[in-house]
């Protein structure tokens, strides 16, 4: 079987990535350990300093023509309880299942977008130029390493960004704002509360009111349902029985196309505002992240055919658009800040993502990634 010859280097190089914590903002090492993987293969790749202690890792396979784009993001989100294996950060396979920390999301299609880029520097057949970036922050930071690239000029003709979707062509996300607001109060004790302000409950109003977003632009299609709104944390106080002096909220919106990052910080205001009414309780919003929302574009109709054509040749079957899970549409991935660069960009990888423990991802599926996306690098010359 052809996935053979890739199945064990695939899975050795996740299980070196899966044994990296690297939740946002602590990525070094998984970008040092694809750096060391490029360097046994003899391939260029280097480090590109986003952050003190925080890198992209970029490799470069020269071609014929055209340019592709594989990006992928080495962060992941916070491990939580409730694990069967012998730990999170240490790859267990059960059938055709890796199991790991941040594996669907995304460490096994990582692992395999950097196999794929090796072989393709093997070939000695013509294929086209192939940029394979690693990138930190896409969790958490909503794009910070994919910026990083792209302000250091970093350019291609066409992206995929490997996100768990089931190996469906996902062509559309939501947009995302995120901004955190800081409420103040007055402290006082719960028997002298009449002289108090308590910042909890304005941020708790906020909380609920937030959630409607019926004044804001509605999207259509596949972006029904949007805006969306979610308050997912919230600190502050310091004793129960005293009224808290200072809370923040984090708010997090998906949004429809045709909404700028203006329109949104009016609407947390003004919700903010209606929320602290006393002349004792003040707030502030500070704007934390942005991404427009992404749709495929018309222009990257030649790239789709290759990736068509290499999909059938390794599977098949026909690519198939869609959504791997119903908050697929809710997404926010790098893809946005690639289209709105105005690189061509699909969102395409193995697995589908997941929250909570045991986080897993089909070795066979993980396979037929890599192996589709050296076939497009191979369809793709001179696009």
């Amino acid at each position: 079987m052809m996935f053979e010859s890739l199945r064990d280097e695939l899975l050795s190089l996740t299980a070196r990535l899966v044994e990296t914590n690297s939740v946002t903002g602590r990525e070094g090492p998984c970008a040092e350990t694809l750096l060391d993987y490029f360097k046994s293969k003899s391939i260029h790749a280097e480090l590109e300093e986003v952050q003190p202690g925080r890198w992209n890792l970029i490799a470069r396979v020269p071609g014929t023509g055209t340019t592709l784009l594989f990006n992928g993001h080495t962060d992941m989100v916070d491990v939580i309880e409730g694990w069967t294996t012998e730990s999170p950060f240490k790859l267990e396979q059960r059938d055709d299942w890796m199991i790991g920390a941040g594996v669907a999301n995304m460490k096994g299609s990582l692992a395999a977008q950097a196999v794929a880029t090796a072989r393709i520097a093997a070939s000695a057949e013509p294929h086209a130029s192939v940029v394979f970036t690693a990138v930190v922050g896409e969790c958490s930071d909503l794009g910070l390493g994919t910026l990083t690239f792209l302000k250091n000029c970093g350019a291609a003709d066409f992206a995929i960004v490997g996100e768990p979707t089931g190996l469906l062509a996902q062509t559309s996300h939501t947009g995302t704002y995120e901004a955190r607001v800081d409420f103040t109060g007055v402290a006082a004790h719960i028997g002298d509360y009449q002289w108090g302000y308590n910042s909890v409950e304005t941020a708790s109003e906020f909380v609920l009111a937030v959630r409607d977003t019926s004044s804001l632009k509605q999207g259509t299609g596949p972006f029904e349902g949007t805006p969306r709104a979610m308050s997912g944390r919230m600190s502050g106080g310091f004793y129960p029985q005293i009224a808290a002096p200072s809370t923040s909220v984090w708010t997090d919106l998906r949004i429809p196309p045709g909404m700028d990052q203006s329109d949104l910080e009016t609407f947390i205001d003004a919700v903010a505002a209606r929320c602290a009414r006393s002349e004792h309780s003040t707030w502030k919003r500070t704007t934390l992240a942005y991404e427009p929302a992404y749709a495929l574009v018309p222009s990257a109709a030649p790239f789709m055919r290759h990736l068509e054509k290499a999909f059938e040749t390794v599977s098949g079957e026909k690519l198939t658009e869609g959504f791997a899970t119903p908050s697929n549409r809710f997404f926010a991935t790098d893809a946005a800040h690639l289209a709105a660069a105005g690189i061509p960009s699909l969102v395409f990888g193995s697995g589908t993502w997941i929250t909570g423990p045991d986080e897993k991802v089909s070795i066979a599926e993980v396979c037929a990634y890599a192996y589709i996306l050296i076939e497009f690098a191979h369809e793709a010359v001179g696009s």
